[in-house]
């Protein structure tokens, strides 16, 4: 089925001035934010896609679990009219172990004098992971900070109107930095674009700001998984997918015709089986023990000194077992039975709702269930 790739070679000739931004410009967008911009960029740099492209040369320019469509991704864009003469500036990279903190943004200025704010989802990285199982356990984490912060320094520093978009986590920080900002500034936005991101806390729902956001766009595939994670009171636009289950997150494989996406009317029973089990789960665990959970479980990983999931992660398991093995040992008791807990009421949540909710992940109920009993 054709993708966002397919749109570049149908559309790619069209300039923004001929054919105005669409929802799938905004995904593209939105997509360019995971290019390693960080690789070539230089201080104060205002220039265009098609002079940025060649210089990234031999570099690995995706590192993300879309690396092998990115690839393909850039070069057209690159070349293309519509995305190539669009001017990049700003683009900030943060990458933080201390602060547990992975954020990156760029801004894109758009013919019709409109800016175009990308904010960056997970890497691939251990601290990018970590940050965000943090984002259901705290008001706020530091990249949500930031997309707040660069949010208000792009409008202080440009006039015109913005667009605000993100795919995953970015999509979660498009969403933040918009509800967090100024009324002046809120009354700029054309459009907020959420693509598959995890949901905000109850509480910034309630908030004057979120309640301000006029042009809100969620944007899901039919078996949404990460995108279900937390509260989405918003209306959802449900995309189809050629992929299957949780590789539905990947936004190459969501299906298009023209400038529009092939929309379906609701998502699928596993869809709205995690969404359940989420939602129940969460209710069950206070935010300190999430806290807590996340805080082991991430330490334990970094006793293998791997910086990324995937082979590093497994390569350095091989490479340094003392250390992996020394730092389970060191968990204490009361920090392991929270871990117990935890996915516990996880596995209790997902029996009940498979066996009441979703043939396709259906576990059979067991007779004695003491095993899941606090």
């Amino acid at each position: 089925m054709s993708n966002i790739n397919d749109y570049i070679n149908w559309r790619g000739d069209l300039s923004f001035v001929r054919d105005p931004v669409n929802m799938i410009d905004c995904l593209l967008l939105a997509q360019l934010s995971y290019m390693r911009w960080e690789l070539i960029w230089q201080p104060g740099m205002m220039t265009t896609l098609a002079n940025l492209f060649p210089r990234f040369d031999e570099k690995e320019f995706s590192i993300t679990f879309t690396a092998k469509y990115d690839r393909i991704m850039l070069p057209l864009a690159a070349k293309s009219r519509r995305f190539g003469s669009v001017l990049l500036s700003d683009f900030v990279y943060c990458f933080d172990e201390a602060a547990e903190e992975q954020f990156s943004a760029v801004t894109f200025h758009l013919p019709d004098n409109s800016l175009f704010i990308a904010f960056r989802g997970t890497d691939c990285t251990l601290v990018g992971w970590r940050e965000d199982f943090k984002i259901a356990c705290k008001p706020e984490v530091p990249a949500q900070a930031h997309a707040a912060e660069y949010l208000a320094m792009i409008a202080g520093r440009y006039k015109g109107r913005i667009r605000i978009a993100g795919h995953s986590k970015g999509g979660n920080l498009a969403v933040y930095a918009a509800a967090t900002a100024s009324q002046a500034i809120q009354d700029r936005l054309l459009d907020v674009c959420n693509f598959d991101g995890p949901g905000q806390q109850p509480s910034l729902f309630a908030s004057p700001g979120y309640q301000r956001i006029s042009r809100l766009h969620t944007l899901v595939p039919v078996s949404s998984i990460i995108g279900m994670l937390l509260c989405h009171p918003e209306k959802l636009d449900i995309v189809k997918s050629d992929a299957s289950s949780i590789y539905q997150h990947n936004p190459y494989s969501w299906q298009l015709c023209g400038t529009s996406f092939l929309t379906a009317e609701n998502r699928n029973s596993d869809s709205h089986y995690f969404e359940k089990v989420f939602e129940d789960w969460l209710k069950e665990i206070s935010l300190d023990e999430r806290t807590s959970f996340v805080d082991t479980v991430f330490d334990v990983l970094a006793s293998t000194k791997a910086r990324t999931f995937g082979s590093d992660l497994f390569q350095n398991l091989i490479q340094h077992p003392k250390e992996f093995l020394s730092s389970i040992s060191n968990v204490n008791k009361d920090s392991w039975q929270n871990v117990i807990k935890v996915i516990r009421t996880l596995a209790s949540s997902a029996v009940e709702k498979g066996f009441s909710m979703s043939p396709a992940v259906a576990l059979p109920k067991p007779e004695d269930s003491s095993f899941i009993d606090e």
